[in-house]
């Protein structure tokens, strides 16, 4: 099978190919560094661009022709009350526009390889226990636990599914849901033939009137790299850094990583620039950026260049940020998490200091 990623230790349980959502806890005195920031920030960040617009309560705007409810922000639910909305059988269909990246397999007996990688933004229709993504329709969703997760698998044809995960916090709100995450898997039912899997999170973007009240904001997260094909699959986790957020100006402070893990001997070399985020998504030059990174073990190594970046903030307070990039041959995920709800013995292998 083709791997997976995983979030890591010391954020949550394993999900099928995701590492970052949303978190639906509160948050906003402290920036994370030991400083309440510069500057007003709650009136600043309610008249700048950073942040979106409220979308009100959930379902008080439907789009004018599906009639489904328009994508919830974070000052009228969070992510738990919003997998409950979509869970009911009874309830509303909410429109959703997700960032994500894509595995191009190849089927053949006992075995699934990878060919190219790439990225792409899908819609997804959410609601009445049932997913729809870019016009495929998942119904009839089976529930699984295993510890803290918790999850649901939707079956559409062909053997195709989506695959949901409500991704808990092994932080300090342990009970708090902070994401939804969702993978698409479109299977071919016989050998030699190709399918994609497509992995995204979605939850709910931080809003104007749910913006962090403090002008700086510091996030701990990590950097996933998946890259190969033909059975020489690379992947490299868990090289954790730490960056700050101005939520005046919605630039997000770049990093220069260089980091081999002394236990795997995994190395992950690459420089994430300064980016900036408008209505809590990266801007038009943020998201062209082409970003080279470079992989490896001993002998075996990888290089490649992803195509652009896409980006959201997302949950109560700008709880998380999600960054996801790809090209033909490697994907990117890039989890950040504030600081102040993090664990405090969590270990940072590129602290601020070291940003270009």
């Amino acid at each position: 099978m083709a791997p997976r990623t995983r979030l890591p230790s010391w954020l949550s349980a394993c999900f099928l190919g995701l590492t970052l959502a949303a978190c639906g806890g509160g948050g906003g005195g402290s920036n994370g560094s030991g400083d309440s920031g510069s500057g007003s920030g709650a009136d600043d960040t309610r008249t700048a661009s950073p942040f979106i617009a409220p979308a009100g309560a959930l379902c008080a705007q439907r789009d004018a022709n599906s009639n489904n409810c328009i994508q919830p922000t974070s000052s009228s639910t969070d992510e738990q009350a919003l997998f409950d909305a979509i869970s009911d059988p009874n309830g509303s269909v909410i429109d959703f526009d997700g960032p994500g990246y894509m595995e191009n397999e190849l089927f053949s007996v006992g075995k699934i390889s990878i060919t190219s990688y790439g990225m792409a933004r899908r819609r997804i229709q959410a609601g009445r226990n049932a997913f729809t993504v870019d016009g495929r329709r998942y119904g009839e969703g089976k529930r699984s636990q295993s510890g803290e997760d918790i999850r649901y698998v939707y079956k559409g044809d062909r053997g195709s599914n989506v695959t949901v995960e409500l991704i808990k916090s092994m932080g300090h709100r342990k009970e708090t849901l902070w994401g939804i995450g969702l993978r698409e898997d479109e299977r071919a039912t016989t050998p030699d033939t190709t399918g994609i899997s497509w992995t995204t999170v979605f939850g709910v973007l931080t809003d104007q009137a749910d913006a962090p009240k403090t002008r700086k904001v510091r996030y701990v997260g990590t950097v996933w790299t998946l890259t190969g094909t033909d059975g020489r699959i690379l992947e490299v986790e868990d090289v954790t850094y730490e960056t700050e957020l101005d939520t005046v100006t919605g630039r997000l402070a770049g990093v220069r990583i260089d980091y081999t893990n002394p236990k795997t001997r995994k190395y992950m070399q690459l420089e994430l620039p300064e980016l900036k985020f408008e209505n809590s998504r990266l801007d038009s030059a943020s998201r062209q950026q082409r970003t080279s990174v470079q992989t490896g073990i001993t002998s075996y190594n990888h290089s490649f260049t992803l195509d652009g970046l896409e980006g959201e903030i997302l949950g109560k307070q700008a709880a998380s940020i999600y960054l996801v990039g790809g090209g033909a041959k490697g994907a990117l995920q890039v989890t950040l998490r504030r600081k102040d709800q993090m664990e405090s013995d969590v270990v940072i292998n590129v602290p601020f200091s070291a940003k270009p």
